[in-house]
């Protein structure tokens, strides 16, 4: 059963969360490195059982004498390692608690006290902090004031339970380990105990009790108050819902199965820095200072005069220490060397053919001519436009254009102004109605204006079957191209929709309206922990698998002390009031985990990567208020429906109501 206990509470999870920081995530590894670095670790850099110096001691002897290799197929041996690791110490604890087992059942209390279990100890041992500490032990105060209100548990119960924990052997988290397996070996006598409490007993409806238990609901609260003190409240939560069918142990069995198949090695995750913000802006303004001084003193001479390492330190991106390294062991640009050779190779004549002055003639004489890459963007200087070389001006042609680049800034004909092309200009006397340019729209630009109509009409008329097709979310993404920005469709690219299903669910302690959940999104990335509050509009069992549309990169945030990473998205009516009805959304039964929702063209979450998570309440605020549900309970983001594949996402019954 110790394997099982170890999967069932938080002890895998934090074995192998530990592995992964003190690798640094470089796995797979050889066995041998992680245990020289449990040797090597301190407490603060273990969590859970690890934090023992002993068992992080023994498990490096184990790993080394397996000689294996740790990686996430191996994830689930670690965990029988430490598992075997703790079978030895819980061995000792047995065998050294038999004696004062013993001793406690010839004394004639019902329920043992803390004043018996100190007078059971060895001679000269004292009492240990688990001892101390011990929720039923100290029961037997109230056991004895109130017997009826607190009846005892089994004495052969309560007696192994105290002997455990008075052991030598059992200190620190091995006591823990030892009591909460004493738990599962025994759980039908706890339960028994836990349900002989008369507040636990079914009762009649009455006045004082408005909602009383029934048989299966006092049941299912006795299960999950002890399982809950051996393993998380998750599984306690899960256990205590869903037995029923071949008993509790044997669903117990199945839950720790399906972790140990489920168990990788999680993603290193760097700590944060323990440095106060003070002391961290006081060191910024030291290396600014550093920084301006350095330029005082390289100031007034020229780069290739100075410290060329230094010199190279000071520039922040790669690519300009690039430039810098290339300028060095060939002063001049791309450009002024085009310029040069250009000259050399057209001469006087290619000035003569566009009726252009050779670069760096000025006809002026306040100094002497520009020449290189100052000559290039002088265009005052010149008659090159500015930006231009001769050998750009007279012979580049950009892709598409038969006329080449010059003809852009000097057009030969006047269907377009300078700086149009075709295609710009098109689109651009299609946007203002046929107005741009000049008040008489040449042939050119007529035809354009035709052609666009033309497709225009095209895009609206019904489809072969007789229906409209729906509106695209936005011209351009329709086109293909990336919607504009700072509009709502690009807005939407940048939040992340997914389908989601729940893995896990349990009601936040002290809240009768939070759920603490866990969400599959994908394989690839971890469940994200959400704190929903639906408790008001969904069972638990409810909840339990189900598909749901979850929008994942939200700012997280915390609410009564737990972390939650995503938002799930829901249809709702009546929105704050007593009359709140609220559906959650359903992506289509094929959709994957991980899939993003569409709208159109548009893939929500496209533009995810880009978008600074710190500043995505603005993006919602923009995007909400547009997504609602139609008349066919679809949801929808500005009219069109959002979909997966090529079905619909939708509400079950809310029609026309805002989503959020």
């Amino acid at each position: 059963m110790l394997p099982a206990l170890l999967w069932l509470s938080p002890a895998s999870s934090d074995l192998l969360r530990s592995t992964s920081q003190l690798l640094r995530g470089k796995v797979p590894c050889p066995a041998g490195q992680l245990a020289g670095l449990l040797r090597k670790a301190a407490v603060e850099d273990c969590s859970g059982l690890l934090r023992d110096e002993g068992i992080r001691s023994r498990l490096a002897a184990r790993l080394d004498a397996a000689g294996k290799e740790v990686s996430d197929a191996g994830a689930a041996s670690l965990v029988d390692d430490l598992a075997a690791v703790l079978q030895e110490d819980i061995e000792e604890i047995r065998k050294q608690a038999a004696t004062v087992s013993k001793t406690l059942a010839k004394n004639g209390a019902a329920w043992p006290s803390y004043q018996d279990a100190v007078a059971a100890l060895p001679k000269g041992m004292e009492p240990s902090e688990s001892l101390r500490k011990d929720w039923l032990l100290w029961h037997a105060v109230g056991g004895k004031q109130q017997a009826k209100e607190l009846p005892p548990p089994a004495k052969e119960i309560i007696c192994e339970r105290i002997a455990f924990l008075a052991s030598k052997a059992a200190a620190g988290p091995v006591a823990d380990c030892a009591v909460a397996l004493h738990v599962l070996e025994n759980l039908e006598e706890y339960i028994k105990w836990e349900s002989s409490l008369p507040a636990n007993k079914t009762q009649t409806k009455s006045k004082a009790v408005l909602q009383p238990f029934n048989e299966k609901m006092s049941r299912e609260a006795c299960v999950r108050r002890i399982l809950a003190s051996a393993v998380s409240p998750a599984v306690a939560t899960t256990a205590a819902t869903a037995a029923g069918k071949g008993g509790l142990q044997k669903l117990l069995q199945e839950l720790a199965e399906k972790a140990r198949k489920d168990a990788v090695i999680p993603l290193y995750v760097a700590p944060v820095s323990a440095e106060p913000k003070a002391k961290k802006e006081k060191e910024g303004a030291q290396e600014q200072k550093g920084k301006e001084q350095k330029g005082k003193e390289a100031k007034g001479s020229a780069p290739g005069e100075g410290d060329f390492g230094a010199l190279r330190g000071d520039l922040a991106s790669q690519e300009l220490q690039w430039n810098l390294l290339a300028y060095r062991l060939r002063p001049g640009t791309a450009l002024s060397a085009a310029t040069s050779m250009a000259s050399k190779a057209a001469g006087a004549s290619a000035g003569v053919s566009r009726g252009l002055a050779p670069v760096g003639s000025t006809g002026s004489s306040c100094g002497p001519p520009l020449t290189g890459f100052a000559a290039v963007w002088a265009g005052s200087s010149t008659k090159l436009p500015p930006g231009h070389t001769p050998f750009s001006w007279l012979h580049e042609k950009a892709q598409g254009m038969a006329e080449g680049f010059p003809c852009t800034w000097s057009p030969a004909a006047p269907q377009r102004p300078p700086g149009h092309t075709d295609y710009s200009w098109e689109g651009a006397a299609f946007a203002s109605g046929g107005t741009a340019g000049s008040s008489a729209p040449s042939k050119g630009k007529a035809e354009a204006k035709a052609e666009a109509k033309a497709k225009a009409k095209a895009a609206a008329a019904p489809a072969k079957g007789g229906k409209a097709t729906a509106p695209a979310a936005s011209a351009s993404a329709a086109s293909g191209t990336a919607p504009p920005d700072g509009s709502v469709e690009a807005a939407l690219c940048k939040l992340d929709f997914r389908c989601g299903r729940i893995k896990e669910v349990s009601k936040v302690p002290d809240s009768d309206k939070l759920y603490l959940v866990q969400v599959d999104i994908g394989s690839e990335e971890p469940p994200r922990q959400v704190v929903t509050g639906l408790q008001k509009h969904y069972k638990l069992e409810e909840m339990q698998n189900r598909r749901v549309l979850v929008y994942c990169n939200i700012k997280p945030g915390k609410m009564l002390g737990y972390e939650s990473q995503a938002m799930i998205l829901a249809a709702v009516a009546n929105g704050h009031t007593e009359q709140e009805i609220c559906e959650l959304l359903q992506p289509p039964p094929d959709a994957k985990e991980g899939t993003r929702a569409m709208c159109g063209p548009l893939e929500a979450g496209s533009l995810s990567a880009t978008q600074n998570v710190k500043n995505i309440s603005k993006v919602w605020n923009q995007v909400k208020p547009l997504l609602s549900t139609n008349d066919k309970c679809e949801a929808t983001f500005n009219g069109v429906v959002l979909t997966m594949g090529d079905a619909a996402i939708k509400s079950s019954k809310l029609a026309g109501v805002p989503i959020s």
